[in-house]
């Protein structure tokens, strides 16, 4: 796509007014996606700009800051959702800082082009001055009287002076009036500090172990070295609603064929709902005669069956001899352990590592020393380009990476040659629909629903995504009580009916194996929690569903009052 914008400084009149800019902004959206605080900030720093009357300093300037600071952090995908409102806010107002100092922010596309070259030197420093009297107030904020110094930096005159002599509205003794603010006194107040917490800990190391890992993974077999592709994404829902001890290190093996070529069919071909099979031999055989190639190639040949489709069990037992060869290469501890173990030093601190089991992908990492536990999920995956992704449903179709996983298909004669889909939500909907997720996962862990895994409720949230469609703003508009209610009245109805339809294949039952007796008491459950929902007067009571015995015996005690 390009948009009719000059060029300026071309050869000639004729060669600016031949000149059209390319047009960035899919790309630039992309670049924002999924960053949870990163807009708020922007918005601040806009702010900051308009209340210092930097009027040279363009708004796509400022997005253009944050493009540049948004791939230096792509190896800390939590950077941006991990860091409080704050934190980001004063690291990017010293990154401002830099810029306004270097006189120059580079156009994300092509660095030699500055973007406020044009400006003056002496406006820039005036603006740089400004900054770094902010900066001095962020760096001490350990005095409360800074606080109001850097709101006159946010605020007009007049409206800092209306703040400044307004009477502060005294904080109410009880926050809880409703279910809404019950319920996000319970999600933000009480748990969110829990899981904050520990999470730096825990993804420093997991991000010292998978990249690691990964490099010692390449230095064991050309084809991974070749075709990989990792995400160190930690769970990327961040649905957990405890310690973040549970992480996911997605490793995307690339296979070097066309999905899309004529000549050879199908490669991807729909087996049953959710998985297909994957007919490569042709393309790889054509491959294995070019010169150079055929070493690394003849790797992914031999995962092929004699009608050429690529067999799980083989691409298994390659990916797994990759696992264990790279994790033999770690160092050995015999440190205050009974026997010599593989190991990694993380900020000063010894972790030993291991696999769960011999037919695992989840490697443990422990310290022995403090009792921390992490385990990090090896998830390999295979991944194409499919053209229309046909293969999701109805709107959540959509275009670009084509992943399938190796997953085993019950029954069928494709059985062994079946790949999985993954199921992936997009990102605006699981934005609005996390707190009701975790408040169903808190609900079950209080109420011992322990059959019930996390999958199936998430499960439970796909067919509602789906149901909705027809009503874009349905997550987005409803209050997260609103949300609450008509999730847990949706869980009663399938433990009702004892059936959590497999998204992707409806005559798959995911509860269907648990017994008769206990759905039925989960049931009970939630009907006698259904009514406690239904009458507005009792909402405090939903607090005793939602935690441990002890812990609403505390809870009622200090806030509720009852």
């Amino acid at each position: 796509m390009v948009v009719p914008k000059p060029l300026k400084g071309g050869r000639s009149p004729l060669d600016s007014e031949r000149s059209w800019r390319l047009a960035m902004h899919i790309q630039e959206k992309q670049l924002m996606y999924d960053t949870c605080h990163m807009k708020q900030v922007i918005r601040l720093i806009k702010k900051l700009r308009d209340s210092l009357g930097m009027d040279n300093i363009a708004s796509y300037y400022i997005k253009t800051i944050f493009y540049h600071e948004a791939i230096e952090r792509e190896q800390d995908e939590d950077f941006w959702c991990r860091n409080s409102r704050a934190d980001l806010f004063i690291h990017m107002v010293k990154k401002f800082l830099q810029y306004m100092e270097n006189k120059n922010i580079p156009y994300f596309w092509n660095p030699d082009n500055n973007l406020i070259g044009h400006i003056h030197d002496s406006t820039l420093t005036s603006y740089a001055n400004q900054l770094r009297k902010l900066v001095k107030f962020l760096n001490n904020l350990d005095d409360p009287s800074n606080y109001k110094k850097v709101a006159k930096f946010l605020l007009t005159e007049s409206q800092f002076q209306l703040v400044h002599t307004s009477k502060p509205q005294e904080n109410p003794k009880n926050p809880v009036r409703n279910l809404n603010s019950l319920l996000r006194d319970i999600y933000e107040v009480r748990d969110k500090p829990v899981r904050d917490q520990h999470f730096p800990k825990y993804f420093k190391v997991f991000q010292a172990v998978s990249l690691k890992f990964n490099d010692l993974m390449k230095q064991v077999d050309p084809y991974y070295e070749r075709y990989s592709l990792v995400r160190f994404e930690g769970r990327k829902d961040r649905l957990r609603i405890n310690k973040p001890d549970d992480l996911d290190m997605e490793i995307v093996i690339g296979l070097p064929v066309n999905t899309h070529e004529p000549a050879h069919g199908d490669v991807i071909q729909d087996v049953a709902p959710g998985f297909v099979k994957l007919n490569i031999g042709d393309q790889l055989q054509n491959l294995l005669d070019r010169e150079g190639e055929w070493q690394i190639i003849q790797t992914a040949h031999r995962w092929l069956d004699k009608d050429n489709y690529l067999l799980r069990s083989l691409f298994m037992d390659w990916y797994k001899s990759v696992v264990d060869k790279a994790l033999n290469l770690f160092d050995v501890t015999e440190d205050n352990l009974p026997f010599a173990m593989t190991m990694i030093m993380v900020e000063g601190d010894t972790y030993t590592l291991r696999l769960a089991d011999s037919q695992s992908y989840t490697l443990i990492v422990e310290d022995p020393q403090s009792g921390f536990r992490l385990d990090v999920d090896l998830i390999p995956a295979l991944e194409f380009l499919d053209k229309d992704s046909t293969r999701m449903p109805s709107k959540r179709r959509k275009k670009g990476n084509f992943l399938v996983v190796p997953k085993p298909m019950k029954g069928g004669p494709d059985e062994g040659a079946a790949w999985r889909r993954p199921l992936q939500l997009q990102g605006w909907d699981l934005l609005y629909m996390k707190q009701a997720i975790r408040l169903i996962k808190k609900l079950r862990d209080s109420q011992g629903m322990d059959k019930i895994e996390s999958y199936y409720i998430k499960t439970m949230f796909y067919h509602e995504s789906i149901e909705q469609e027809h009503d874009p703003d349905f997550w987005s508009r409803n209050a997260p009580a609103t949300l609450f209610i008509h999730m847990v009245k949706r869980l009663h109805q399938n433990l009702e009916t004892k059936n959590i339809p497999y998204f992707w294949n409806k005559d798959y039952n995911l509860i269907g194996n648990i017994d008769e007796s206990i759905l039925d008491g989960y049931a009970k459950k939630l009907n006698r929690f259904i009514k406690v929902l239904e009458d507005p007067s009792e909402y405090k009571m939903v607090a005793k569903y939602l935690m441990s015995e002890s812990q609403f015996k505390e809870y009622k005690k200090k806030l509720l009052k009852i």
